[in-house]
């Protein structure tokens, strides 16, 4: 009998990445399918498998991108092809999240789902803008509700409570504002607190008086998400506040490849920037290639450009019934010092490490004697550029160029890119994958690591772009603040 996959209803958190929990970060990593809503952070997804489906079904005021119906046949459809489905949702999603009616849709057609609570908005949200939610001298109890019934119109009853977070209530803002004057315990003086995409550095803060609220929202206008958070409590941010805002609320988008990207990821998240990872293009080990092991034995120099370069070599090695005793006489040039530190992780040092980390100089870090006549052993992606050839025959040296891995372009549709949006760039390829594999729009500006990617760059797009001469999260935070 055939047996169906499984549903992981996973709460993504508030709106930092690093708010989900760690097992929802490791189921989502095992997805072969993941229906994502507009709520939860894009840099999630890139996580996934390669060849992982991703859906958005995100859904906002006046504008969904699926019906619920349509949600509900998508996780049974695929269920029943015995995949791992994730249904992320931003915040926890039993808090207002609708899992119980997908629950109940699954049950009833027998499909196993299983359920990973997140961090919910209405609790974080607060949390970062300074409110304690109870306190033992202004707030015993605490009630959350969602501003908006089932028939998209205000709500009428709202429980007396010392602290009351409204969730999805900022539309109906007057009405609930009148409602909670009319039947309530508060006065005109209660104060309010309107918190904007709570937990991101675009978090922004709104503080009144249920007298003044909806005339000030009128004169500032917040983005969506917003919690209202409503009791004495509010006073506490005045002295409680600690996530400061600070000028740098810029998204960083990095146009590379998938797989671990927190090297670059945490200092760029250090200083302020909410940075997505789009793996716009990943590799796979090439099991046709024609590295042999009397070319090794031949070879004098081996040459790393890359940290996939250093793994893809030692599979190689290993499907030849060999290891690291084979390179014994060989000397070992890395391109910069993490794929250096990549070669430690193996047990191989690097005799040269370039100091100028690009394709045209790598090679003036080899003494010229050390160069002549010698064979370079060079193991690279089948989308590498060829010009080290060149570049070695006229410092009499020969190169063996070998693809050991091959670079395939991956869409990232699935991710929605603003306007003002900065796109880093890594790679020829993941530019040319950008530019003919996403629908996304040219960037008001783009950065381009190495001038091969610059060069790309400037015959793709009219836009604005900025090189990044050296390829560390440091340079790239300088190049962004000046």
């Amino acid at each position: 009998m055939k047996q169906n996959g499984i549903v992981y209803f996973i709460g993504a958190g508030p709106g930092d990445p690093e708010l989900i929990t760690i097992k929802g970060l490791a189921i989502l990593k095992q997805a072969d399918v993941v229906l994502t809503d507009q709520l939860a952070h894009p840099s999630l997804l890139s996580v996934c498998k390669p060849d992982s489906t991703i859906i958005h079904v995100g859904k906002s005021k006046g504008k969904h991108s699926k019906t619920q119906a349509e949600i509900n046949q998508q996780l049974l459809d695929f269920a029943k092809k015995e995949a791992i489905v994730v249904r992320l949702k931003g915040g926890d999603p039993f808090i207002f999240g609708r899992l119980g009616e997908e629950m109940e849709w699954l049950t009833s057609h027998g499909i196993t789902y299983s359920v990973i609570p997140g961090v919910s908005s209405a609790i974080a949200g607060p949390g970062y803008a300074g409110i304690p939610l109870t306190h033992r001298n202004l707030s015993r109890s605490v009630t959350f509700i969602t501003g908006t019934t089932l028939q998209g119109t205000p709500i009428k009853d709202i429980p007396k409570t010392d602290t009351l977070v409204c969730l999805m209530g900022y539309h109906h803002l007057e009405s609930i504002v009148t409602t909670l004057l009319q039947t309530n315990h508060l006065s005109p003086s209660t104060p309010i607190a309107l918190l904007s995409q709570t937990t991101t550095p675009n978090q922004q803060d709104l503080y009144s008086t249920l007298g003044n609220i909806v005339e000030d929202a009128k004169t500032t206008p917040l983005p969506t998400p917003i919690l209202l958070v409503i009791g004495e409590v509010v006073h506490c941010a005045k002295t409680c506040e600690w996530f400061k805002k600070t000028a740098l609320s810029q998204r960083v988008i990095l146009c590379r490849n998938t797989g671990d990207c927190n090297e670059w990821i945490q200092p760029l998240t250090t200083h302020g920037y909410d940075v997505v990872h789009a793996p716009v293009i990943t590799t796979e080990y090439n099991p046709n290639h024609q590295l042999t092991p009397e070319i090794i034995k031949q070879s004098d120099i081996i040459l790393f450009t890359s940290k996939n370069a250093v793994y893809f070599f030692m599979q190689a090695l290993l499907s030849m019934s060999l290891d690291s005793r084979a390179l014994h006489n060989k000397s070992i040039v890395s391109l910069t010092k993490p794929i250096g530190e990549t070669l430690k992780t193996l047990g191989l040092l690097a005799n040269y490490i370039a100091t100028n980390p690009y394709q045209e100089t790598i090679l003036t870090c080899i003494p010229e004697n050390k160069l002549k006549n010698k064979t370079i052993l060079y193991p690279t992606s089948t989308l590498a550029m060829k010009t080290l050839n060149d570049i070695a025959q006229k410092k009499g040296a020969h190169v063996y160029h070998h693809d050991l891995y091959t670079t395939r372009l991956r869409s990232c549709d699935y991710l929605t890119i603003r306007s003002d949006d900065i796109l880093v760039f890594f790679s020829p390829s993941a530019v040319e994958s950008v530019f003919t594999q996403t629908s996304w729009p040219h960037p008001k500006t783009a950065i381009a690591i190495g001038k091969t990617t610059y060069k790309k760059l400037k015959s793709t797009t009219q836009s604005p772009i900025k090189l990044l001469d050296s390829p560390t999260p440091q340079a790239l935070i300088k190049l962004l603040n000046s």
